[in-house]
């Protein structure tokens, strides 16, 4: 693995640099709905909510920042700050 290449991080750990950004994720769940000729057809609620681990897909470290894409299909950057930056210098 060349030394500029991204690592796969967990979750949990990726969590950590998120934890002061108020993000939402957008979850859905499954109902059913009436359509305009009354009869019922499937459909999702949908509602948003903090950021959780269950809600990240995948992180990577990037060196000086942690990329995640959450299940919503967004993706955020945080910096790494401190000692966590510091050890990938």
């Amino acid at each position: 693995m060349a030394k500029n290449e991204p690592k796969e991080i967990a979750a949990a750990d990726a969590l950590k640099f998120f934890s002061r950004q108020n993000i939402a994720v957008q979850t859905a769940t499954p109902v059913k709905v009436k359509g305009e000729d009354g009869k019922e057809r499937p459909g999702y609620k949908t509602k948003d909510e903090a950021l959780a681990e269950d809600h990240i897909l995948a992180a990577r470290d990037h060196g000086d920042k942690v990329v995640i894409t959450t299940i919503d299909g967004k993706r955020y950057e945080a910096p790494k700050r401190g000692k966590a930056a510091e050890a990938n210098a």
